[in-house]
């Protein structure tokens, strides 16, 4: 999994999506993994969002269809003419682990 642009230190977190599964994360480092499931099960599906990065010189977000916007929950963020899409899923840190509880 990618971290995020803040710094997480190393350590197991409580993670879910606030659907089925909640599971632990653990970061070493940049290695991160999680003890059950994929990062779709513990991703928070209403929350979507990206960033669209343009390419070629292009006017990039300004390309962007309103109609695509606001986005059903759970669907993909739509693709824009000329850009490059990234998108990032929410994952909702419940609590750190300690390592008694492991």
């Amino acid at each position: 999994m990618e971290p995020p642009s803040f710094p997480l230190q190393d350590g197991d977190y409580l993670v879910t999506g606030g659907r089925a599964t909640t599971t632990i994360l653990t970061i070493q480092g940049d290695a991160w993994s999680l003890k059950e499931g994929t990062l779709y099960d513990v991703t928070h599906l209403p929350c979507r969002s990206a960033r669209y990065i343009p390419q070629d010189g292009s006017k990039g977000p300004l390309n962007a269809v309103k109609e695509d916007f606001p986005v059903t929950p759970g669907a993909a963020m739509p693709d824009i003419e000329h850009c490059t899409r990234l998108d990032y899923w929410v994952v909702f840190v419940v609590g750190l682990v300690q390592k008694d509880d492991l």
